[in-house]
């Protein structure tokens, strides 16, 4: 009776230390769910806002590299924010079923604002500010950029239409992004990158 009970006792105690370790968990995630929301969202806002006032020289004949290249940097370090904050979160919460980090992404998006150029699918490509100057083009792929980058802002609102939806899941997250995705894709044959094509 006696070996029973304490049995008993012990089940019972570790059904509790199970019970709160299952609670700490789901704690620790919901933190981390909140964390990576709000600051892929700031990211993004803030990438919205550099877009809107890279636009806004552009369409002011301030066309130049030198115009435009502190504008590009803030926004090239949001995209890669977000890029940095949803792979770690991917990486440190697997079963949770973020989506992304498949090529490209927006460390790659934020790579093809500046100096660079590249190959992808055999197709050339060069950067924004490769040449020193913004042609139709690339204000035709900064737009594009801009118009998509605002919907994920919008999309990640709550119903203030002002700040991010907290409850916003990791399925809703990963959605909003496979459809920003799908656009901008290499397999795409519309897709804004060809816009940069180096011929």
């Amino acid at each position: 009776m006696k070996k029973s009970g304490i049995i008993i006792v012990a089940l019972i105690i570790l059904l509790g230390v199970s019970i709160w370790l299952n609670i700490s968990s789901l704690t620790s995630q919901s933190t981390a769910r909140q964390n990576l929301v709000n600051r892929v969202y700031s990211s993004f806002r803030d990438a919205s806002l550099n877009l809107d006032v890279l636009i806004d020289n552009i369409e002011n004949g301030m066309v130049d590299d030198d115009a435009n290249l502190g504008t590009i940097n803030l926004l090239s370090t949001s995209l890669v924010t977000a890029d940095t904050t949803l792979k770690r979160y991917a990486t440190w919460f697997p079963k949770e079923g973020l989506s992304y980090g498949a090529f490209p992404d927006f460390y790659h998006i934020a790579f093809t604002l500046g100096f660079s150029s590249g190959t992808v699918n055999s197709v050339g490509y060069d950067g924004l500010l490769l040449d020193n100057v913004i042609s139709e083009n690339e204000l035709q792929y900064i737009l594009a950029l801009r118009n998509d980058i605002a919907i994920i802002v919008t999309d990640m609102q709550g119903t203030d239409n002002l700040n991010v939806n907290q409850n916003l899941s990791i399925r809703q997250l990963s959605n909003i992004l496979n459809e920003f995705f799908r656009k901008w894709s290499y397999h795409d044959e519309n897709s804004p990158f060809f816009l940069l094509r180096n011929e």
